[in-house]
């Protein structure tokens, strides 16, 4: 794969703990997921807060991958401080005219959005906050250039973007909706 076609992966910790030896087809849409990953040239962001997160909930087949992970140099890990970062999001999530219930579901997971933000604006998650995000974006520019993949919904999509070189289109980005 050309030099330019790889990024730097946001993988939320649900990928992690579902993607275990267990033969139920989540787990394995997971495996191949996190399989096909090292096997292509990206790289995955680990920030602090996904790192407690991964030692945490992550599944003993997922601990495995993560040492092929490192041993290949693929696994980025940021140990910079979230109180470091600016709490624009946070504040825009805070802001927003979302039920406290919504809020607190984007707040948990607003930590995915700033990885990409700082990184190469690439989500992939199982958690059902995209469609929060979705509607963030009318009043949250900055987020709606973020690709976010659902592997649970489109795996084959998700590979196969992942094998084009997760290249930047528009009907998977975040703000793809709000921008029509």
């Amino acid at each position: 794969m050309p030099r330019q076609n790889r990024f730097r992966l946001v993988i939320d910790e649900d990928i992690y703990t579902a993607a275990s030896i267990k033969p139920a087809e989540r787990a394995a849409r997971c495996r191949r997921l996190l399989e096909s990953i090292m096997k292509i040239c990206h790289k995955v962001v680990l920030t602090r807060k996904m790192e407690e997160e991964f030692q945490t909930f992550s599944s003993s087949w997922s601990r495995q991958w993560r040492i092929k992970m490192v041993d290949k140099k693929k696994l980025i890990q940021d140990n910079s401080s979230t109180e470091d970062r600016p709490r624009s999001l946070e504040e825009a999530i805070s802001n927003s005219t979302a039920t406290e219930k919504v809020k607190d579901r984007m707040l948990g997971d607003c930590h995915l959005l700033e990885a990409a933000l700082w990184t190469d604006n690439r989500v992939i998650s199982m958690d059902r906050v995209r469609e929060d995000f979705e509607n963030l974006c009318i009043t949250t520019a900055r987020i709606q250039k973020i690709v976010w993949f659902n592997p649970d919904e489109n795996l084959d999509d998700c590979l196969e973007w992942l094998r084009r070189g997760a290249p930047d289109e528009d009907e998977f980005k975040l703000g793809f909706n709000s921008n029509n």
